[in-house]
């Protein structure tokens, strides 16, 4: 069955959002197995090289990720919804990153974080109606154009922790935290704002004023065509000791052109006639049904943990076997990254089964209680 235009299942923004993720699961893998994301063998695997070459296409992929999926968490939100559970795999992904990070304090500060951070706030704020959103929203936006590492010269030396968490901390091309709280808090609040625009929209049956006209057009196409100049910056960092100083510390204006052109893709899926285009092929349908795509922070944290028990299963092999592991190293590689995504599907469908049969045994557990209570 087609899905309708006013369906709460944005078809184009789960094709973006799987397509961000394949690049993450990819990127996630070879890191915590190679230690760079592009590996030795990147000149002999055609496989490997179109990998590499995805990855620094969609190098934005990451920054795509957080504000989509805060815009999908406000836009289908439904009143009262505590959210709980997203907490819950929030808490998860944040402990399994740290445990592969080998965090020093016990958690590494990750996206996970960052989102844990955000929505924390805008939680707290939102019994004050839509304009706190709306006021977040804005701020987030002024966030993404202010270069807070900047500051990090003027700063008193010492409290490594906290300007690390800030993203204030001093960057001479060696590690720092990745995902720090300035300005990319901004990319959480910024997508809710706009969720929860969205949201508001449907609500009110308005879902036609989403319809992009001409001169709307025009000025996505002058902010698309003043970006060219800056485009490529992303797709040369190097993933080395130097990433998380490049790759979160690129000018405003250079972030700003290349992810205008991921907020003109959003723009158009949100365009009922594109909408109403895609629910007629099959295949962007099965996409919105994916595990991936409805419980995408479950899949999200799995991964992280996927791709570390496979990184140690390579190490075990390499260390009892190392003539097998020498000659078939290669295609064993290959095939992970040509199925990882695929294995992750499978991975998040069996830990979601796993997880609604233990609330069912749970839920039965209170009220088998309840009727206990209610004989006496």
């Amino acid at each position: 069955m087609a899905v309708r235009a006013d369906s709460p299942r944005w078809l184009g923004l789960d094709l973006l959002r799987l397509l961000c993720y394949i690049c993450i699961v990819e990127f996630h893998f070879e890191v915590f197995y190679f230690g760079e994301a592009a590996p030795k063998y990147a000149s002999a695997s055609v496989v490997l090289q179109v990998v590499d070459q995805f990855l620094r296409v969609m190098a934005l992929s990451g920054f795509c990720i957080a504000f989509l999926s805060s815009l999908l968490i406000a836009a289908n939100r439904q009143p009262g919804a505590t959210k709980l559970s997203m907490f819950a795999v929030f808490s998860l992904g944040w402990m399994l990153l740290s445990i592969g990070t080998g965090s020093p304090l016990g958690l590494s500060w990750d996206i996970f974080a960052v989102f844990f951070a955000g929505m924390t706030v805008i939680l707290a704020l939102e019994a004050l109606g839509p304009w706190s959103a709306r006021v977040l929203g804005i701020i987030g936006g002024i966030l993404l154009w202010l270069p807070f590492w900047q500051v990090a010269p003027y700063l008193p030396p010492g409290y490594g922790i906290i300007k690390n968490i800030l993203g204030v901390a001093p960057c001479a091309y060696e590690e720092v935290s990745e995902w720090p709280l300035l300005p990319w808090v901004g990319l959480i609040w910024f997508g809710y704002w706009l969720g929860v625009e969205v949201r508001l929209l449907q609500s009110a049956q308005r879902l036609d004023n989403l319809t992009l006209h001409v001169k709307e057009g025009g000025i996505w196409l002058l902010g698309l065509g003043a970006s060219l100049p800056q485009l490529g910056a992303y797709s040369r960092l190097q993933i080395a000791r130097s990433f998380s100083c490049d790759a979160y510390r690129q000018e405003p204006y250079i972030f700003w052109s290349h992810f205008v052109w991921f907020l003109a893709a959003v723009r158009l899926c949100f365009d009922p006639r594109v909408q109403r285009r895609l629910s007629g092929f099959r295949w962007c349908q099965d996409i919105s049904q994916l595990m991936i795509s409805r419980k995408f922070w479950l899949a999200y944290a799995l991964q992280y943990g996927y791709a570390m028990i496979l990184g140690r299963v390579l190490f075990a092999w390499r260390d009892a076997f190392p003539a097998s592991f020498a000659r078939f190293e290669l295609p064993v590689v290959e095939v992970i990254a040509f199925t990882i995504v695929l294995q992750n599907e499978w991975m998040t469908r069996f830990a979601w089964r796993l997880l609604s049969k233990a609330q069912m045994v749970w839920l039965r557990y209170r009220q088998s209680r309840v009727d206990g209570l209610h004989r006496r």
